[in-house]
């Protein structure tokens, strides 16, 4: 068959075709979401949060810097006691992260407090009603902004960020085998400009 009589069967069925009916309308490529609010706590906790099944029990929880809230009725639970007195109008959780640290099988917590103090993870007790064990990964960890990446390709997310104390870019290496606990350092950069408390951290 020529393409002549291809393009005059083309323009019979444009004749034919109503307009519109080519294409879906935006009705039927729009389907609307509609999300519901949740009131988790009626006080501000933390300017970081993360999402993690805290319990084992195949829901996913909410971790937000001193508390964890469990699905679906969001009971509070306290994770630590390290922020019970913040600085007024400032945050002491500024970011946080979900992470089975240890390798036992239970979700652990990271949280980074001011910028310049402690970047510290906390061990998952096991549905044991107590404060999680509190295990600091660097002590003047510096910028607002830390990433938390698989930076080596391993499968499990490591850290980002600076050290203000050695003025260094680095990344810790997250612990892979069960029951290591150890973030391995590695220095990225060692220009002072680069490593300050509130410098950005970017990648790419």
């Amino acid at each position: 068959m020529s393409r002549f009589i291809l393009f005059l069967l083309f323009i019979l069925l444009l004749a034919f075709v109503k307009p519109g009916k080519l294409h879906l309308s935006r009705e039927e490529n729009f389907r609307e979401v509609i999300f519901r609010k949740h009131i988790l706590d009626t006080a501000f906790v933390s300017e970081g949060v993360t999402v993690a099944d805290v319990n084992n029990d195949s829901r996913t929880d909410v971790l937000a810097g001193t508390f964890w809230y469990e699905a679906p009725s969001w009971k509070r639970h306290r994770i630590h006691a390290d922020t019970l007195h913040p600085v007024a109008g400032y945050s002491t959780s500024f970011i946080n992260f979900s992470v089975d640290v240890n390798a036992d099988g239970w979700m652990d917590f990271i949280r980074f407090d001011q910028p310049g103090a402690t970047c510290t993870w906390y061990e998952n007790p096991k549905n044991k009603e107590r404060l999680w064990q509190g295990h600091v990964i660097l002590a003047t960890a510096g910028i607002e902004t830390p990433v938390f990446v698989d930076v080596d390709g391993d499968g499990k997310r490591d850290i980002i960020c600076n050290d203000i104390t050695l003025k260094q870019v680095i990344w810790l290496k997250s612990p892979v085998a069960k029951g290591d606990t150890v973030w391995q350092r590695f220095i990225i950069s060692r220009e002072p400009g680069y490593a300050s408390i509130y410098s950005w951290t970017r990648l790419g």
